[in-house]
């Protein structure tokens, strides 16, 4: 049987929980160490992160808004109050498509593939904002290669 806490003293030739991190620190390679340069990846990406989603607001609210209203107009077209068109447009948008609620009527269904094509590309800008904030932070740790 397991057990663990403070007050269980390992049994004499059993390993504990330091010798075992001190054996694995050991065969670890330098990269995977905790360092200062490493602490720094996430803030550096945090902060890249931070600032390109800034410049890219108003692109992600305006698309926002246009997922908001397709779904509104959907919503009407079907009879479905505005909570259930809401969250009919941003299920359709992030391209989960639950299928509790479908559109019936034709204007609907090509409101619909604007929505999704409107989500796709709003995840697409989330997503490359995300990869080259991450790029940025990692390639800090990279030392500045020179040709000579």
């Amino acid at each position: 049987m397991l057990r663990c806490g403070p007050d269980v003293v390992p049994e004499p030739g059993a390993l504990s929980n330091v010798s075992v991190m001190l054996a694995l620190s050991n065969a670890l390679p330098a990269a995977f160490l905790i360092t200062p340069a490493l602490i720094s990846v996430p803030l550096g990406f945090l902060r890249t992160f931070s600032v390109e989603l800034f410049h890219a607001s108003p692109i992600l609210i305006f698309l926002t808004l246009l997922i908001i209203l397709m779904g509104q107009i959907v919503g009407k077209k079907e009879g479905w109050s505005r909570t259930d068109a809401l969250y009919f447009s941003f299920v359709t948008a992030t391209t989960v498509g639950y299928g509790d609620l479908h559109p019936s009527k034709p204007v609907s269904k090509v409101l619909s593939v604007m929505i999704a094509f409107v989500g796709v590309v709003f995840t697409g800008i989330f997503t490359a904002i995300g990869l080259h904030s991450a790029q940025s932070a990692f390639a800090r740790l990279r030392p500045t290669d020179s040709i000579a």
